[in-house]
């Protein structure tokens, strides 16, 4: 892979039309995305032990599987699935075990694993939505995505479901760049980031669906051309491919799913439950469990 990242970043430079020039920020407007960014990951780590996260629960088979692989105690493949509860992939816990390894071990470093997803992922979230659209839309973006409930509830709790945000966000700013610039080598790394992405948490696996919807709306897809989209295409599937090694890919997939999914006994309730919990999101800022 790193060969390949190499190859393509020569095809740029030799490439006969000059790369194009964009600059993403002046040092003022880094200088407070930078602030706002330490800022929120303050307001999400100052509370990780308090005790309004504790009664959750289902979480702390995570913390005792990356316990685990510190401890070496670790046997499944690294790139499969079949870590927490059966289904979750491997991936999630041995990164939940990295972080862990340098923070003492604990629950300190259990919970900033999810802690810091979100502060990582504004820098190229802002860019990414400034390209698109503008720097005010970029501004109220970043501010609504910091803020959000989903962010702010999974990121204090250690569950592997926001794993998935940062290789996305990251991933759909780099094929940005890519589309601007018509650079094979920002497509290559949006490729390479989101395939690895693709080992975090399931949603991640639609990564390729709206990647694909995003070029064919894309006013530069023209100007992109089929090669460089092929040549990304080609690493993504290369890189993602220990997923469909692993023979029960589909029922770790599917198994939380409407498909598949037991939390819902009757089935045929499963399609209205899914659209039902869509909508509630839109309002469960306002809604509060007594």
């Amino acid at each position: 892979i790193i060969l390949s990242g190499y190859w393509f970043f020569l095809l740029d430079k030799r490439a006969a039309d000059p790369e194009k020039k964009y600059r993403l920020a002046d040092r003022k407007e880094l200088g407070r995305l930078i602030l706002f960014n330490v800022l929120v990951f303050v307001m999400y780590i100052f509370d990780w032990n308090s005790w309004k996260y504790s009664f959750i629960g289902d979480e702390y088979a995570f913390f005792h599987y990356a316990r685990g692989i510190l401890d070496g105690g670790f046997h499944s493949g690294i790139l499969y699935g079949g870590g927490v509860y059966g289904d979750h992939p491997v991936w999630a816990s041995v990164y939940q075990a990295v972080v862990m390894k340098f923070f003492g071990g604990g629950f300190f470093g259990w919970n900033l694993s999810s802690a810091i997803i979100v502060p990582l992922s504004i820098i190229p979230f802002y860019f990414w939505v400034k390209m698109m659209f503008n720097k005010r839309t970029a501004v109220i973006g970043v501010i609504a995505f910091a803020f959000s409930l989903p962010m702010l509830a999974f990121s204090h709790i250690a569950h592997d479901i926001i794993h998935a945000i940062f290789p996305f966000v990251t991933g759909m700013f780099l094929f940005e760049l890519a589309l601007r610039k018509r650079s094979y080598f920002y497509a290559f790394l949006a490729a390479a980031v989101l395939g690895i992405g693709c080992y975090t948490f399931f949603t991640a696996r639609l990564s390729i669906v709206i990647a694909a919807l995003y070029w064919a709306l894309h006013p530069l897809r023209k100007e992109f051309g089929w090669k460089r989209l092929f040549a990304a295409a080609g690493v993504y599937f290369f890189v993602i491919l220990f997923i469909f090694l692993d023979p029960k890919v589909l029922d770790y997939m599917t198994k939380h799913s409407i498909i598949k999914g037991t939390e819902i006994a009757n089935q045929a309730e499963r399609p209205i439950y899914m659209i039902l919990n869509y909508i509630h999101t839109f309002f469960a800022f306002i809604h509060r469990e007594i």
